[in-house]
């Protein structure tokens, strides 16, 4: 699977989408959505990179 981030939380995959053009953002999320996948949200590469980090914490 080619995600920039994947975690198992409640037995979906989530997985981190990251682009600086809002269009984008929401239509590759639906179409995540649609296929059952949990999806998280970040507009640029440095917030993505702290969004990684802090999941890996949890």
């Amino acid at each position: 699977m080619n995600a920039a981030f994947c975690e198992s939380d409640d037995r979906l995959e989530s997985i981190l989408v990251v682009d600086d053009n809002p269009t984008n953002l929401q239509l590759l999320a639906g179409m995540l959505i649609d296929r059952g996948y949990k999806v998280r949200f970040a507009p640029g590469g440095e917030l993505a990179l702290q969004s990684c980090c802090r999941a890996s914490q949890i």
